[in-house]
């Protein structure tokens, strides 16, 4: 059986290659008999070469269209962006800026409310000290 495979392989390989310098199914070229054969081989290429160049036009300018209805689209949507962008920096803006008085407002009360509580301090420290020698005495 080990030799049928090679022998059988082997016949298999020089029928295909055989066949292939023979014939190539794909690359014949058509038997031309006469003058008007040739003339009606060539009109006949003409016609399908003129039926796909305009698959191919008509293919292009739909890709076109469509490039231009997407440029058309991007265009819209990026000055939609610019918009909303303009008014979120204006909003940022003033926001900032009344931001910036409640942080004035702050440190103002917190500059009163510091030197309250050294005030504060200070007083009580005295407080302490006097209370301390009044219990001494």
């Amino acid at each position: 059986m080990l030799r049928q495979i090679p022998l059988s392989l082997l016949f298999i390989l020089t029928l295909g290659f055989a066949t292939l310098g023979n014939a190539n199914p794909f690359n014949q070229e058509p038997k031309i008999g006469s003058l008007n054969e040739l003339l009606d081989l060539v009109k006949q290429g003409r016609v399908e070469q003129s039926k796909e160049n305009n698959a191919r036009e008509r293919r292009f300018k739909s890709d076109q269209a469509n490039q231009e209805k997407l440029l058309a689209q991007a265009i819209k949507e990026r000055k939609a962006l610019e918009s909303s962008s303009e008014k979120l920096e204006k909003n940022y803006d003033a926001n900032k800026v009344v931001l910036d008085d409640l942080t004035l407002r702050l440190n103002s009360r917190m500059g009163s409310l510091k030197e309250l509580f050294t005030h504060l301090q200070t007083a009580t420290s005295d407080t302490s000290t006097q209370l301390q020698s009044s219990l001494t005495l």
